[in-house]
């Protein structure tokens, strides 16, 4: 039996109440289960360990009550070896204990040097470990790189650790989590020996100290000769003296500090300026820079972990400065696990291939109107947005391609319809759940259903939303 425009429009007079196919809402579909990752272990480097000691031959004494290095050399001679990184303890440990805690406080990281008779010794500046998580692993909030004091044969050794999750976040937000099944790499390395786990994997976890690219500098300064003045307050003498030995060169990069400096000083944005020094007919000019410009690139893997300062040096008599940060370096933070849903918005009528469409009614090549002009009629729209569809679809088929959207008008006596493209309609939004990362293309689009008897496009979405 043929379907007519006025008996459609019957059709949707009777729904339930005003724009009832168009209010229906339907509950959230759950797509995907969140992703639970399983904790684990990661080992790094196996070090000597070097503990205080009550008498301590000078020439092993770190100081300040700091750890004793006379075992630790003697390891070395016996080994054959010259160097190493060694972790040393400002308080006695004994095997099984875990060292943890801020940097320099509990332990250090010294680098140990034997040259002929003589001990060199460094304390390392920044934490740095031999820690590398594989790309499939996160750093869990609250989870560094700790020392695990181990007996091994005759002498005690620190081993390194960093308790991370794999395979998705950790199933609570916060610690303390406990390991599951074997560390990565499974066989703990032997003191000195390099830590491969096979892979890819991120920066080694630590903290670094990155630098940019030096620039020249010019300060304020008593004296300064006029050959050298720029903006009648800064003495460029490195800088001209650079251009002086590059004819080639038109101009070149300029910080000026606002105040005297001296090598070893850190200045910070409001004590700087960031210039151009040009060559002129007589001599040089200096103009401000239209933007700032950086110098530094943080290694990949890193990540600042405050704010950038500009570094005075001074070598060979000129003063040059840089740029440097801290750096954190290492896996990044987990993920919080997200159920993934799809989560629907606003039903529009549907326009669809018909043979027996009558002829005022097919607004675009190939589709039939008639429904939607029903609908439009029914509801008192003289202008609304509705979906195309270029294919036979079934009850409840979702589509994210081949359709298309348009607008339908009622102008002048009759109804056209202006095509839009592949869109989804006004925006859809589920408590607590964002936009689903790399949505892939069938993660939003319209759900196609009968409401009654008419058939509608529901706008669906797929989004994240987080388990805690």
């Amino acid at each position: 039996m043929q379907r007519t425009l006025s008996t459609v429009a019957v059709i949707f007079a009777m729904l339930a109440g005003p724009e009832a196919a168009q209010a229906q809402t339907r509950s959230p579909r759950l797509i995907e289960q969140a992703r639970i990752g399983t904790v684990r272990e990661v080992l790094g480097a196996a070090r000597y360990l070097a503990q205080p000691k009550s008498q301590c031959p000078q020439a092993f004494a770190t100081g300040d009550g700091g750890p004793c290095l006379d075992g630790v050399v003697a390891r070395l001679k016996a080994a054959g070896q010259t160097r190493a990184r060694v972790l040393g303890v400002r308080h006695p440990a004994a095997a099984g204990e875990a060292i943890r805690g801020p940097y320099g406080q509990q332990a250090r990281l010294y680098d140990v040097e034997l040259s002929g008779k003589d001990v060199r010794w460094d304390a390392v500046e920044l934490p740095i470990s031999d820690v590398t998580v594989p790309r499939d692993c996160y750093a869990l909030k609250g989870e560094g790189v700790f020392y695990t004091v181990e007996r091994r044969g005759d002498q005690d050794v620190a081993q390194e650790r960093q308790t991370v999750v794999c395979g998705g976040g950790p199933a609570r937000p916060e610690g303390p989590y406990q390991p599951e099944g074997a560390s990565i790499p499974l066989d703990p390395p032997s003191v000195g020996a390099a830590v491969n786990i096979g892979g890819e994997v991120w920066a080694r976890t630590g903290t670094i100290r990155a630098e940019g690219a030096w620039r020249y500098l010019a300060v304020p300064e008593p004296g300064c000769p006029d050959t050298h003045l720029v903006r009648k307050l800064y003495c460029a003498r490195s800088g001209i003296a650079y251009l002086d030995g590059a004819p080639d060169k038109k101009e070149v990069d300029m910080i000026a500090a606002k105040r005297p400096a001296q090598d070893g000083d850190l200045l910070h944005d409001d004590d700087i300026e960031q210039l151009v020094l040009k060559r002129q007919s007589k001599g040089y000019k200096a103009d401000k820079r239209w933007f700032e410009k950086s110098m530094l690139t943080l290694p990949a893997g890193c990540g600042a972990a405050g704010a950038v300062g500009f570094r005075v040096h001074e070598q060979n008599r000129d003063l040059l400065i840089t740029e440097e940060v801290l750096a954190t370096c290492g896996a990044p933070l987990a993920p919080v696990p997200t159920d993934i849903y799809e989560a629907y918005g606003e039903a529009r009528p549907v326009a669809t291939v018909r043979r027996d469409c009558p002829p005022d009614l097919l607004l675009t090549a190939g589709a039939c109107f008639a429904d939607v002009v029903a609908y439009m009629k029914a509801f008192n729209h003289n202008a609304l947005d509705v979906v195309v569809l270029t294919r036979p679809v079934r009850d409840g088929e979702t589509v994210w391609q081949n359709y298309e959207t348009a607008k339908v008008r009622f102008e002048n006596g009759k109804y056209v319809a202006e095509r839009k493209g592949q869109q989804v309609f006004g925006s859809i939004w589920l408590n607590r759940c964002n936009d689903m990362p790399n949505r892939p293309a069938e993660g939003r689009g319209y759900l196609i259903e009968w409401r009654g008897r008419a058939l509608m496009a529901v706008a669906y979405e797929w989004k994240a939303c987080p388990i805690y």
